[in-house]
């Protein structure tokens, strides 16, 4: 019964992403629940990645950080609660009314899927590289429509132009973010210390 409801509610993440927006925030999570979804989700990516780390040649500056899992699961944490902190504070810019606490629960709901959808990507890429790309690219569209429309519900925009644009002013928060820790960290693009 409740895997039904999982199934059917990742379908309609795509079909009618604010309906489940809405169907998030009416379970009303506390905090304890919150805290143990976000940890989940970020050891199963954690774990996800090690694993196909040893089949498949990551991403250069993911390599030596996915060879560390704590250090990729801190990091990946870290992101995240950067990336609600600043798509609640963009969003409240332009006149929107999502609480932390919201924005929260839609980006754990995101990080479920994008697990889902990464190990069906990486499964694939090991049977047929080609089909593996095509998932991908409709995996990052459907990415991109679902974190819209989320984050218009969160916000109470009438429009997804304006979710956009929220969604621009908060990820370029966190670029200048990483850029600022990074630096004072004296991490080159390689991912090593430029000052050793």
């Amino acid at each position: 019964m409740i895997a039904d409801t999982i199934k059917n509610r990742m379908v309609q993440s795509v079909t009618e992403p604010r309906a489940v927006a809405r169907w998030l925030f009416d379970l009303r999570l506390d905090d304890g629940v919150l805290l143990t979804a976000f940890a989940l989700v970020l050891v199963l990516n954690g774990l996800l990645t090690a694993f196909f780390n040893t089949l498949l040649p990551l991403n250069p500056v993911v390599a030596p950080l996915a060879a560390n899992p704590f250090i990729y699961v801190g990091g990946l944490g870290a992101i995240l609660v950067g990336v609600a902190v600043a798509l609640t504070w963009a969003g409240r810019v332009l006149g929107g009314t999502a609480s932390f606490r919201n924005v929260a629960t839609l980006l754990i709901w995101l990080q479920f899927l994008r697990l889902i959808a990464q190990t069906v990507v990486l499964f694939s890429a090991l049977i047929m590289p080609m089909i593996a790309s095509l998932l991908s690219l409709a995996a990052s569209v459907a990415g991109i429509w679902i974190v819209l429309n989320f984050l218009a519900e969160a916000h109470n925009f009438p429009s997804l132009a304006k979710a956009a644009f929220a969604l621009l002013l908060g990820m370029t928060a966190v670029a200048l973010g990483l850029a600022v820790v990074i630096s004072m960290l004296g991490i080159s693009t390689t991912g090593t210390m430029s000052h050793v």
